[in-house]
């Protein structure tokens, strides 16, 4: 496919889906006119191997080369504002180290999901909003470095990343949201002043976000945490917590899918065990003989499927 050579004013947008499923394409060259590609347009081209945007291009839209499994590279992005919902999410060959532009100031979520060969990634100071699950599944993605002017790590940004191994936090975030490092193994996450990583724990404002080690089956919680935050321990090989006396709740999904956890005591002034807090950990035995009062622990809105 080439648009290019008619009138040089002629085409200056390609719409939504315009070539979505054409599994045969392997060759596309876009005039520098065009300054606005539409959503999913080569969704599912399985067969084109790299892509160079139009320079006038400033935004890679939603789904725009979801599922292009041949993909290996995108060029010319340096222009590139805005990466759309899931725009990469399934491009299975995307092999670079990629570094997104200085300009960039948003990150859709799943953008890069699934971007099973990603090596690498640099996120600028400029990006404003990173999405939820935008590394999820990139399974060989080895090293993050954000920089991005952000507040909080959106849920499962890097879930089912084996590879990673090193994650520097930006300076402003100040809060993990649940299931960010799920699936992961032993990260060396480099905190900054908000948010600390003791011994595997990511600690902030008396919460524990996430387990970010491996290779650890006791666990002890330092003395002063009030929370273990939503899926803080969630699908980790952990055999026994030790929690401080200062706990006052558990959130939903803490320890879900903790097959292996078979002790965990609760601190007498617990206030709030989260919904599914304890789902699938079919060896638990908890102490439980030093609550308070149980009748004034709040077992989730909907009633014990925080230990189910």
């Amino acid at each position: 496919v080439t648009i290019d050579g008619l009138d040089s004013s002629s085409i200056s947008k390609i719409r939504h889906g315009s070539f979505m499923n054409c599994t045969s394409l392997e060759n596309v060259t876009l005039s520098d006119n065009i300054t606005d590609i539409g959503e999913s347009a080569f969704e599912n081209c399985t067969t084109f191997t790299s892509f160079k945007m139009p320079g006038s291009c400033t935004a890679i839209s939603d789904g725009l080369f979801r599922n292009c499994t041949s993909l290996k590279k995108v060029t010319n992005i340096s222009k590139v504002k805005s990466f759309g919902n899931g725009a990469f999410d399934g491009c299975t060959s995307f092999n670079m180290n990629l570094t997104i532009p200085s300009d960039t100031t948003f990150i859709g979520n799943g953008c890069f999901r699934n971007c099973e060969s990603l090596i690498s990634v640099t996120i600028p100071k400029n990006v404003k909003d990173l999405g939820s699950k935008a590394f999820a599944g990139c399974s060989s993605l080895k090293e993050a470095n954000i920089s991005a002017e952000i507040n909080t790590i959106k849920y499962g940004t890097f879930e089912g990343c084996y590879a990673l191994d090193k994650v520097i936090l930006p300076s402003l975030v100040t809060s993990v949201e649940g299931g960010v490092f799920k699936g992961c193994g032993d990260i060396d996450v480099i905190g900054n002043d908000s948010i600390q990583n003791d011994n595997g724990l990511l600690i902030g404002n008396k919460t524990v976000f996430a387990f970010v080690g491996a290779g650890k089956e006791t666990i002890t919680v330092p003395d002063g945490i009030e929370k273990i935050g939503n899926a803080a321990f969630e699908g980790r090989s952990i055999k026994n917590v030790k929690l401080p006396t200062s706990l006052l709740y558990i959130d939903e999904f803490a320890f879900k899918n903790c097959e292996m956890l078979q002790g965990i005591n609760f601190p007498r002034k617990l206030k709030r065990i989260g919904n599914y807090a304890f789902l699938n950990c079919i060896a638990l035995t908890p102490e439980i003989d030093n609550i308070l009062s149980w009748s004034k622990v709040i077992i989730g809105p909907e009633g014990n499927s925080a230990i189910a």
